[in-house]
């Protein structure tokens, strides 16, 4: 397959797993793949379905899958960032559905530090609503890896019934600096 053949398989996996690999699916985008340039991006559309994809110095730098005009991508991330300094690290990960930052399974965006597989920032989020029900929506670590503030959230409000909503540790990730106990958006 071509560069451009293979990046529209790559559109059509993402969205339609099932029908990849088979001669209607080939034909379907020889027929139909639309390649165009978009500051530096190229983007294949099929239909209502897009991925972009933006190179520098031969690496990918970021991607991008939507449906009618909004990022979305039913089985992975829709939006991915990569490291400018270490080629193939990612830097960012965002799970959209219909343009809202959305999970069932996990968080919907994370961002690591740079050059590290650690994990800076961990965000949950529910139809674009900031939410989680059974732990903290967000929580940051240091560079180390080390917790250092965990925040529960549920509906887009501080809240927790259980104990505090807004943890934040001491240097070693485990030792609790302070708190604040948060009861729908309100603080106690």
């Amino acid at each position: 397959f071509s560069d451009d053949f293979s990046q529209g398989l790559a559109l059509i996996e993402a969205t339609h797993p099932a029908f990849i690999n088979t001669d209607e699916f080939k034909a379907y985008v020889k027929g139909h793949l639309k390649i165009t340039d978009d500051k530096g991006a190229k983007v294949y559309t099929l239909g209502h379905y897009s991925y972009r994809v933006s190179r520098e110095d031969d690496h990918v730098s970021f991607e991008e899958w939507r449906y009618k005009n909004k990022d979305h991508r039913e089985n992975g991330p829709a939006v991915i960032y990569y490291s400018t300094q270490s080629p193939h690290r990612v830097q960012s990960k965002d799970w959209y559905i219909k343009g809202n930052l959305h999970r069932e399974d996990g968080p919907a965006t994370i961002l690591y530090w740079t050059n590290s597989d650690v994990e800076k920032l961990v965000g949950w989020y529910k139809d674009g609503v900031f939410t989680r029900d059974d732990g903290p929506a967000s929580t940051f670590r240091r560079q180390d890896g080390t917790l250092e503030r965990e925040t529960w959230m549920y509906h887009g409000r501080k809240h927790r019934n259980d104990g505090p909503a807004v943890i934040i540790y001491e240097p070693d990730g485990q030792t609790i600096k302070s708190t604040e106990f948060w009861i729908h958006g309100k603080k106690q």
